[in-house]
């Protein structure tokens, strides 16, 4: 039976982009955002690469002089920059759901990806980013299950319908909302067909 964030005690998410600007971060904060708000979990957002996106957004909301971790916006809760051994007691706090942001360097973070419940990985097939997605494909192919990943791609329809055949992966076309922390019914209708 296929395993779902309703049915497990804690449920983790993975997000990964194969290429920089992907949307990995505003897809986690949508996410998360839809996982609390519509179906009313207790939600960490982590945050496991070098990007410092979070501490962005922790300065951005709070200020420069705000250092409290982690840090809640809209009942979420934010831990920027990460260790393995933070994470570890992370997932053994009392959430539903771990959503993490692994951000694009997935050489470095694949042991940590695989072990999510849902892995999803963004990338792009237009002709200037086809390369990165062929890379990235060829770098995780034999990875288990990697069938079961969830690709959310943009670029030419027909060629995405090329690569979910060729390749044997499952693939949705990637979506970005302006406000991933206010969720619409448009994108909740998106996020939920992303966790199924």
């Amino acid at each position: 039976m296929k395993k779902t964030y309703s049915e497990s005690r804690l449920f983790s998410i993975g997000i990964m982009g194969m290429d920089r600007g992907e949307g990995v971060t505003a897809l986690a904060v949508g996410l998360a955002s839809y996982l609390q708000e519509v179906r009313c979990k207790r939600v960490a957002l982590a945050e496991m690469n070098g990007e410092s996106s979070f501490e962005q957004i922790k300065d951005t909301y709070f200020g420069k002089n705000y250092h409290e971790i982690p840090f809640e916006i809209f009942r979420i809760h934010y831990y920027p920059s990460i260790t393995k051994a933070q994470y570890s007691k992370i997932c053994n706090m009392e959430y539903d759901c771990i959503v993490t942001d692994f951000g694009c360097e997935y050489q470095k973070s694949i042991e940590d990806f695989l072990r999510c419940d849902k892995k999803i990985v963004m990338g792009s097939v237009n002709l200037w980013k086809y390369q990165k997605y062929l890379e990235f494909y060829e770098y995780a192919k034999n990875f288990p299950g990697i069938g079961k990943w969830l690709f959310l791609l943009s670029g030419d329809e027909d060629d995405i319908k090329m690569i979910k055949g060729k390749h044997n992966i499952e693939v949705m076309n990637k979506k970005f909302f302006l406000n991933p922390y206010g969720i619409s019914e448009t994108e909740a209708v998106y996020y939920e067909a992303i966790l199924l």
